[in-house]
């Protein structure tokens, strides 16, 4: 019979280290499994995991948020990664952003809704991101945000702004210390310690999903707010003159003011401040409509997000221009709810790019149409033209304008490339086929950053589009 064990110390090293074995490639298509109705094919093969936030500077230094996986650093625009906020007690990231003195943000717990999406503890600030750790003391403002997931901070008049799955929050950029404010909560019987926090709907109940702020009046915010599959405080709010956040009912012009019209919102700001643009998903359309959910396409000429807006497109406009998808129950649009991308060009305010769709169903059946996934409009959305041409005949996730015009576009098979005065487009260097989510420049312009689902983050030189 063995002998009594002693009690290890707390803390103490037992049993030698451990070692990492799941660094291996994993292969999510594996060929010796092919299922007819997935994406097999489609690009997946070798994943590591979801990409959902991404910054970078001047200098080379590059910040990417994971689903799940924390947030890394690279200081040569890729490769060599460094994981910078494993000391955090939720490893989920909703949002990445550096601000004008160089700071990095960081809104953790992830906003897409989906059942494999983890809850945050927060937003936290690093002021030296280039060389320091994200640490529990770096959080910004007390518990006010834990356990909740972060869509996206905006920044103005002084303050952050989280548009959150508990409603919208501020806090000074300038005070780090202090409680969070909670700006408005449309029902916040539900948010935690209320009386109805324990309902079954809790969680969908003050959800936000965007802040416009007037670029040359920051007293001025619209909160667009909502579920996107629709409830009775879906709506735009702003702030009256008694200090109340209270539902725009008017004055918006096309803009929704119907909760029933008024879901998922995407807002776009030009460069100069002179336009803002909205997408706006329909949950009436969502539910009953086969074709699509988009409500429509709108722009504020006034460069406030107070209006007045004109909209500028919907899903049958957008059909007309020679949409692939015009098969009735798969139109433009008929996954707005979660396909949403608007970029402004930074040198021209009317100069529009619009992505707000997924597959076609020719896509099954061979090349396909390849055209009604990228549209644009050179004249503020009065006119709109299907720029897709050759692009592959799968959703088109995200777009920027290079320095020099051209059009680089995020597929679910890679980054396309439009140089200026062309027509067609050019699959952008050796990148995988493998869906690309997002596309971010650097502050200088001259690197393309490509986040990818699952094969991590993929750098070019702008010169070589081409």
């Amino acid at each position: 019979m063995r002998g009594p064990v002693a009690a290890s110390r707390p803390g103490s090293q037992e049993g030698g280290r451990w070692r990492n074995i799941t660094d291996l490639p994993y292969n999510s298509d594996d060929p010796r499994y092919r299922d007819y109705d997935s994406n097999s094919n489609g690009g997946s093969g070798n994943v590591t995991g979801r990409m959902a936030a991404m910054a970078a500077d001047d200098d080379g230094y590059v910040y990417a948020g994971s689903a799940g996986g924390g947030v890394w650093r690279s200081r040569t625009g890729g490769g060599h990664w460094q994981p910078i906020s494993d000391a955090l007690s939720s490893q989920s990231t909703g949002a990445l952003a550096l601000d004008g003195a160089g700071r990095l943000w960081l809104g953790t717990g992830e906003a897409t809704t989906n059942a494999d999406a983890y809850l945050g503890s927060g937003v936290y600030v690093l002021s030296n991101p280039r060389h320091g750790m994200f640490s529990t003391r770096s959080r910004v403002g007390g518990d006010e945000l834990e356990s909740t997931t972060i869509h996206e901070l905006r920044f103005g008049g002084g303050k952050v702004w989280a548009a959150t799955s508990e409603g919208v929050w501020s806090h000074s950029t300038n005070r780090l210390s202090g409680a969070w404010k909670l700006e408005f909560a449309p029902n916040p019987a539900y948010l935690p310690g209320g009386s109805l926090a324990n309902d079954d709907s809790a969680a969908y109940k003050n959800i936000a999903n965007d802040i416009a702020i007037d670029p040359k009046d920051p007293s001025k915010v619209v909160l667009a707010v909502g579920w996107r599959s629709g409830d009775d405080y879906n709506g735009f709010y702003t702030k009256g003159e008694g200090g109340t956040w209270t539902r725009i009912t008017s004055g918006l012009g096309d803009l929704p003011a119907d909760a029933d019209d008024v879901g998922n919102v995407t807002f776009a700001r030009s460069a100069d401040g002179s336009r803002y643009y909205a997408i706006d998903q329909s949950p009436e359309q969502l539910n009953t409509n086969p074709d699509s959910g988009l409500e429509g396409i709108y722009v504020s000429k006034s460069g406030s997000p107070t209006g007045p807006w004109t909209k500028i497109a919907d899903y049958q406009g957008l059909a007309a221009d020679g949409s692939a998808l015009t098969s009735s129950g798969y139109m433009p649009g008929v996954q707005a709810w979660y396909n949403q991308f608007l970029t402004v060009d930074p040198a021209n305010a009317d100069h529009v790019y619009l992505a707000v769709n997924g597959f076609s169903r020719h896509w099954t059946e061979g090349p396909g149409a390849g055209v009604g996934h990228v549209f644009e409009s050179t004249d503020g959305g009065t006119t709109w033209k299907d720029i897709s041409k050759n692009l592959p005949d799968v959703p088109t996730n995200s777009a920027v304008v290079t320095p020099n015009g051209g059009l680089a576009v995020a597929t679910d098979l890679g980054v396309v490339y439009r140089a200026p005065g062309r027509t067609t487009g050019q699959r952008v260097g050796n990148l995988p086929a493998v869906a690309v989510l997002q596309l971010k420049l650097s502050p200088d312009g001259r690197t393309l950053y490509a986040a990818t689902h699952g094969r991590g983050i993929y750098t070019i030189d702008v010169r070589n589009c081409r």
